[in-house]
């Protein structure tokens, strides 16, 4: 939840430069920043077991897909592919 409300916080300052800025309202910029963060950690809260389940089987598809690449070879590096 910590993680997800700076995640939050984060977004509300992308938010606040890009568009709310114009405004020049103090309090609209805390307000905004407050419920970005508190919304982004009750969001975490209540998607915890969907975020972890989607996490590790995007990893471990990613790993194997590594691990058959190394032993078939065509071993392709990300980095000089660019």
């Amino acid at each position: 939840m910590v993680l997800a409300g700076w995640g939050g916080f984060c977004g509300g300052l992308i938010l606040n430069e890009s568009i709310i800025y114009r405004a020049e309202m103090q309090w609209l910029f805390w307000t905004t920043i407050v419920l970005c963060t508190v919304g982004a950690a009750i969001t975490a809260w209540f998607f915890l077991d969907e975020v972890v389940i989607t996490s590790t089987v995007l990893l471990g598809a990613y790993c194997l897909v590594r691990g058959v690449a190394c032993y078939a070879g065509h071993y392709y590096n990300e980095v000089t592919m660019a």
